[in-house]
């Protein structure tokens, strides 16, 4: 097992809210988070998980309750993962880190317009020593906010 492996992956966040059948009514930014840089692992450890995040806040009109979707524009290096936690004030319910993919996972269900008020987003990166160096790359995450259930 080699020491002092490097591995940096930055990541760029883009909010889009897409509200029922993907009709785009708003799209805010969030703060970008990053870079997130693995930078070494000791011999016969894996490397520690390296964290960053970020709040937000809108106020969004809608009746009912909405459920917040995350994907990734592409998927992550092998040996690599990233996880996002999306958490609110009151009126939602968080799935807790949930490892993001290019799939749309997730992240927030039962979510009413006051969940909104104060959310707070915290991405997590892992990586096993399997994962070498990797060059520098961009992910982006996109959340969308789609009608519950």
């Amino acid at each position: 097992m080699r020491t002092g492996k490097a591995l940096a992956v930055s990541v760029l966040i883009a909010f889009v809210l897409l509200i029922g059948r993907r009709t785009a009514e708003a799209q805010t930014p969030i703060p970008p988070v990053g870079p997130l840089v693995v930078a070494t692992a000791v011999a016969g450890f894996q490397p520690a998980a390296v964290t960053g995040g970020t709040t937000w806040s809108a106020v969004l009109v809608f009746s009912g309750q909405m459920k917040v979707v995350a994907q990734l524009d592409k998927n992550m290096p092998a040996a690599t993962t990233l996880a996002v936690k999306v958490t609110g004030g009151c009126c939602g319910t968080s799935l807790g880190a949930v490892n993001l993919d290019i799939l749309q996972r997730n992240v927030v269900t039962a979510a009413t317009s006051n969940f909104f008020r104060s959310v707070n987003i915290l991405y997590t990166m892992t990586a096993t020593v399997a994962a070498g160096v990797i060059p520098v790359s961009t992910r982006h995450v996109t959340f969308t906010l789609l009608t519950y259930p």
